[in-house]
């Protein structure tokens, strides 16, 4: 079983539907909560693993 798939069965099983329902949702929630909570974006790219910080600072741009 896929990671993906895991992701949308475990979504489903709350009753959650988006056009989305893939690891990607997870990841990009997590970032925004590492956000809010006051970590440096560059900090936050450093955490996710991510090679360049356009996702972290995309998602700045949202809260």
């Amino acid at each position: 079983m896929s990671l993906g798939e895991i992701v949308r069965e475990a979504f489903a099983s709350i009753g959650h539907e988006a056009e989305d329902m893939g690891p990607r949702i997870l990841r990009n929630t997590y970032c925004r909560r590492l956000l809010i909570l006051g970590i440096a974006p560059d900090a936050v790219t450093e955490r996710l693993g991510l090679v360049s910080n356009r996702t972290v600072e995309r998602i700045v741009a949202t809260i």
